[in-house]
């Protein structure tokens, strides 16, 4: 699930920075979480839409998502041989689980930013 969780995450910081408002961002630029944002222009506060993002980077599904654990991909006691792997199959489930609370948020975010 390795290319998947950058997939998502690259989704996520993209999305990051269409929330706060980042219109010049360089392809190097995305962030990987809120605190990697760039600090607002004087004057300007933080959109509120960024306190859930960081509750839910802290403990929560986005918080599963954006963690990339190695180890989530080895079998205990397995080892590769010739004709198999110490690989697991990936967490299906789990990954579109993972899609489908990205897209509703980001939707959710959508209209709200939408309102404004």
């Amino acid at each position: 699930m390795p290319a998947l969780r950058l997939h998502l995450g690259d989704a996520y910081g993209w999305f990051l920075l269409s929330v706060s408002g980042v219109e010049d961002a360089s392809p190097g630029m995305r962030p990987r979480s809120v605190a990697d944002l760039p600090a607002p222009e004087p004057g300007r506060a933080r959109p509120p839409e960024l306190a859930e993002f960081s509750q839910l980077e802290a403990d929560g599904w986005l918080a599963d998502m954006l963690a990339g654990d190695a180890s989530e991909h080895t079998r205990p006691g397995g080892a590769a041989t010739l004709l198999g792997s110490d690989r697991s199959a990936p967490d299906y489930a789990l990954a579109a689980r993972w899609v489908q609370a990205l897209e509703a948020i980001m939707a959710r975010m959508d209209d709200s930013l939408a309102e404004c």
